[in-house]
């Protein structure tokens, strides 16, 4: 996830006042800057505005220590404000440099943005000041245009309020907020003019929408943003308007967006020395802006997801967008482990936030622990965990000169324990959960003995890192050390006397054996992990917090699912469907609503392999529901990564739905469903992701095809399927490029079957054979099963094209395989179809040989098929194999002349006939009494052929 990492590389630090540069050119001059700040608070007939004044005084004392020539204008009348402005271009003429910030009411009408005058009346809006041409008028005279205006307050006069304009025509006054500049108008190329730079106007919010006035007595929070930012050094000042207009979605938790509009022909500095060149919190300032810059860079989907998650846990947005900038490309991309990470970092940061203000007794220690806190408050995480380093230097320093009493001191060690539990908290929002594990574990050491219950809580956190560094980190090692220790800590607090931390360290440990489990081929972890959660939650007390219940019941489910999918049949996925639902009733929905989304979305999917695992719709349908109910909640503008893994679960069901259904507009929502998830899962987001996407689109549309029968439905699955192969590569994935593999020999072999293009079939078993390279029956043996049987099909395709014995016998052999890997027991109606199948490719091999032994194999296959199709169940596939059992002891009985075997053809056909009535099926019925007729013909020419024979030996 390289859109997480610094983009700090590229400051210089410059100790001037204002530079210009182009590419090749440096201007290294002092520039003159001249600066009008206007702050309108006190309205006379409109309502006043808190902070106006506040922001005015602040801005102009920062700009004139960046070397500005300023002057400040307060609450302005009409005949004020446009003297002011009048004055001030007069005044910028010559400068290099021309800025405006003004903070107050402003409007916009007619396509202009105009400034409020304090005398303004809402029953006659006039003598206001016209941003827009004053913008105009400073361009023609001044080489830079800078105009701030934090004036996106809603509006104060009445709805339908018009302002006349130069033509004397009424223009409405727009309900909200300042609109997009009619022109911030670029210089021409003018030889006459070779400094001429360009413009920028900044406005508060984004147009059309309100910018907040902050709280009373303070500034507003674009005026907070510009007087944190606007001195920052040796950046360009774009990059200085992307601070500032960070900085306020941050701090306004995303519900204001400053906006700004730029037609520079020259990149633009500013530098001087506004802000101390160095101190204790320069790498706090120097990390956040960087901070800044990198959320400047993120997709409005990531932004919106880790937004949510932010105000789901009540964190700071950016401290939460910093956990994920340190974690880099280490944080998983699938969307649903994209969402556990940032749950667990908005957990940890809760937690981190909560150790803030510890009260140490040295004043050096003290000092560094409210840096630390106060970098972790920004974001600045590198800075966090240095000060952290240096408060734990000092520490141990302090420790060496103290007496073996002293060290022994209760309170003594708590203060250590919390320095290093500080540290260790901060560690696990930057990613490093070893780090965090050893602190922790320091933090234990200091209170081990203390009895307060400190013990079991740190004994917990350190569990917890270390599970999670197993769990992110791949390292098998760290989850052991963290089963042991969650171990550990249900030893320090025993169920009668401290039941709520029992019951974390149950949950912990059994979440911490499901994904050690998970990893093995031995299902012995699974199952205690199972047996864990299963006896905690018998043992929870009646009035366990209800949160911990919900945990205890999530983490149960979690691994009933792990273990189920492991198994054969559905029993343990139906235990966790069962404990979901009661855990979700635990979960109010409007109080809860991201926690039951998630849950429900559980549901949905374990309902979903219940439900293909029985090929039972009614179960489907269900999983259907409930994604639905999940989507109510997860939607795309609110959680764009919750509602794509939604989505494409739901097209998923869709598809399985549709699959085993009749007619196309399921398999269309599904197509829909898949190509809205790629708008949000795109291709640089997420490769591997995307094309796994693309692939699931490729099998729909090859659904519609075979209900279609349409050839560009064909092709478009094709041309998805080889599009996810650019992605999915066999280095990168080999297991699900063995699956695409498979998937375009399916689609391959039903278009050549179609065509009857040789080629084409030759093509699908070279891609069967691929899917097979990787598709072992030693790693994956039901994947390799099923791929066997397609490539028996494909064989037995281009046999019937090509009237090749060779094919045929390829396709018997590869579909033996393909029987033979599948069980019967949990893939029942699999497993006969593909007896059903082997039957027909014996018979017709028997019929290109003359062989009736052959024959007598395939009605074999075909009587096991029937062993598991029956009218009740699947009538249609029972009403099929019937015929094709008919048709073959027909033509075995003709080869071998033996009645017997025609007579059992016979009355099959004959049974075929009344099924295929039933069914309406006139074509078949009709078949079926050919066949039949012929059978009878059989019989009766037998018969004629024997009683000849008897006459002729008994003539002799």
């Amino acid at each position: 996830m390289a859109r997480w990492r610094n983009l700090l590389a590229r400051w210089t630090v410059l100790a001037i006042v204002l530079v210009l540069s182009t590419a090749g050119l440096a201007q290294d001059k002092p520039l003159k800057g001249v600066a009008l700040v206007v702050g309108q608070s006190r309205y006379a007939s409109l309502a006043p505005l808190a902070n106006p004044a506040n922001d005015a005084r602040q801005i102009a004392a920062l700009l004139e220590r960046l070397g500005f020539e300023v002057e400040t204008l307060m609450d302005a009348d009409a005949q004020g404000l446009s003297g002011a402005l009048g004055s001030f271009e007069e005044r910028a003429r010559g400068a290099d440099v021309a800025l405006v910030y003004y903070s107050g009411h402003g409007v916009e009408a007619g396509g202009e943005n105009f400034l409020v005058p304090v005398d303004a009346v809402p029953s006659e809006p006039k003598g206001f000041a016209s941003a827009t041409k004053l913008m105009e008028r400073l361009q023609k005279s001044v080489p830079v245009t800078i105009v701030l205006l934090d004036a996106c307050r809603s509006n104060p006069f009445p709805v339908g309020a018009t302002l006349i304009d130069d033509n004397g025509r009424p223009q409405p006054i727009a309900a909200t907020g300042l609109g997009a500049s009619r022109g911030v108008t670029p210089f021409a190329s003018d030889p006459g003019k070779p400094n001429a730079v360009g413009a920028i106007v900044g406005f508060a919010a984004e147009p059309g929408k309100v910018a907040l006035d902050g709280e009373p007595g303070g500034t507003s929070p674009y005026a907070t943003a510009l007087l944190k930012h606007l001195s920052a050094q040796g950046l360009h000042f774009a990059d200085i308007m992307t601070l500032v207009a960070e900085e306020v979605y941050l701090d306004s938790d995303g519900r204001q967006v400053p906006w700004t509009n730029a037609s520079l022909r020259r990149q633009l500095y500013f530098g001087g020395s506004a802000e101390p060149s160095s101190d204790e919190r320069t790498p706090i300032r120097t990390e956040r802006r960087g901070l800044l810059l990198t959320i400047a860079s993120l997709s409005s989907a990531d932004r919106a997801q880790v937004a949510a998650v932010a105000r789901e846990k009540s964190v700071p947005m950016g401290l939460l967008f910093a956990t994920l900038r340190a974690a880099g490309d280490k944080a998983p991309k699938a969307p649903d482990e994209f969402d556990r990470l940032l749950h667990a970092q908005g957990e940890f940061a809760q937690e981190r936030l909560a150790a803030s203000g510890a009260k140490l007794s040295d004043p050096d220690l003290a000092r560094l622990a409210a840096l630390a806190d106060e970098a972790v408050r920004e974001g600045a995480l590198d800075a966090a965990t240095e000060f952290h380093r240096q408060a734990r230097a000092r520490m141990e320093a302090l420790s060496d000169g103290l007496t073996a009493v002293e060290s022994g001191a209760a309170e003594l060690r708590k203060e250590r324990a919390s320095v290093y539990a500080a540290s260790a908290a901060t560690w696990l929002l930057k990613f490093e959960h070893a780090k965090a594990a050893e602190d922790f574990a320091r933090a234990f050491a200091e209170v081990e003995r203390v009895g307060d219950g400190l013990a079991v809580r740190y004994k917990l956190a350190q569990a917890k890192a270390l599970a999670d560094q197993g769990y992110y980190g791949a390292d098998n090692a760290a989850l052991d050390a963290g089963i042991e220790a969650f171990r550990d800590a249900a030893d320090l607090a025993p169920l009668r006397r401290n039941p709520v931390d029992w019951l974390k360290a149950q949950a912990g440990l059994g979440n911490a054996l499901a994904t050690r489990g998970d990893r093995e081929a031995d299902a012995a972890r699974l199952t205690e992990a199972v047996e864990t959660l299963r006896d905690a939650i018998t043992a929870a007390p009646a009035d366990t917090p209800v949160d911990l219940q919900v945990d205890l019941k999530s983490e149960f489910a979690y691994a009933l699912l792990l273990s189920g999918m492991r198994q054969p049949g559905i029993d343990q996925l139906d235990q966790a469907s069962m404990v979901l639902g009661e855990t979700t009733a635990q979960v109010p929905l409007d109080r809860q609503p991201a926690q039951w989304g998630r849950l429900m979305h559980r549901m949905g999917a374990i309902q979903y392999e219940i439900g293909r695992r029985l090929a039972d719709p009614t179960t489907l349908e269900a999983a259907l529901g409930a994604v639905d109910a999940a989507l109510e909640v997860r939607t795309r503008d609110t959680v764009p990564l919750d509602w794509m893994t939604s989505e494409n679960n739901r097209a998923i069901i869709l598809s399985e739905l549709a699959a085993r259904g009749a007619g196309t507009e399921r398999i269309h929502e599904a197509i829909k469903a898949y190509q809205a998830v790629l708008e949000v899962g795109t291709r640089e987001r997420g490769p591997l992701l995307w094309a796994e996407t693309v692939a699931n689109l490729g099998t729909a549309q090859a659904l519609l095809a075979e209900r279609t029968g349409e050839g560009k439905d064909l092709d478009a699955a094709l041309a998805s399927f080889r599009l996810a192969a650019e992605e999915m590569t066999r280095e990168r994935a080999p297991l699900r490029w063995a699956a695409l593999q498979d998937n375009i020999g399916i689609a391959l072999r039903r278009q050549g079957e179609k065509t009857r293009d040789a080629a084409m079939l030759n093509e699908a078993v070279a891609a069967f054979r691929l899917a097979l390279e990787e598709r072992r029956r030693d790693v994956v043996p039901a994947d390799w099963a099923a791929t066997s049987g397609h490539l028996a099909s494909a064989y037995w395709n281009l046999a019937q094209v090509s009237k090749d014995a060779e094919a045929l016998e390829r396709a018997i052999a590869a579909a033996r395989d393909a029987v033979d890997g599948t069980p019967r027991d949990t893939l029942p109606r699999d497993w006969a179809m593909l007896r059903n199948n082997l039957g027909g490719m014996l018979a017709e091999l028997a019929a290109m040989k003359g062989d009736a032994a052959l024959y007598v194999q395939a009605v074999g296959e075909y009587r096991q098929a029937l062993e598991v199709f029956n009218p009740d169940e699947a009538a249609f596939d029972w009403a099929r194999t019937t015929g094709a059992l008919g048709e073959t002891l027909l033509e075995a009985g003709k080869l071998g002349k033996d009645p017997a075997l025609l007579q059992q053809a016979k009355e099959t056909l004959d049974q075929t006939v009344e099924i295929w009535k039933v069914f309406g099926d006139e074509k078949r019925t009709r078949s079926a009494e050919l066949l039949a007729g012929e059978a009878q013909l059989a019989l009766l020419s037998l018969d004629v052929e024997k009683k000849l024979k008897d006459a002729k030996g008994s003539a002799n």
